[in-house]
């Protein structure tokens, strides 16, 4: 038994992987199809316990900055 898939043929292959992929895809060329959002990536910087008021710090996971005002 394995867990390997099986074979394709190769009208299947085609079939699989001529359709369009990566819409969002970054690229040295340039970054098409990034859209505005509002949320940003982080994680928490360090393991804490959080008493009232107490702030967190926390890392970020990609570069951001303010919308254009």
């Amino acid at each position: 038994m394995s867990l390997l898939s099986a074979p394709m043929s190769n009208g299947e292959f085609i079939s699989a992987y001529s359709k369009p992929r990566n819409l969002g895809f970054l690229t040295a060329a340039g970054n098409e199809g990034v859209q505005d959002k509002n949320s940003i990536r982080a994680c928490v910087y360090q393991t804490v316990t959080l008493t009232g008021g107490k702030e967190v710090q926390i890392r970020l996971l990609e570069p951001c900055g303010r919308g254009k005002r």
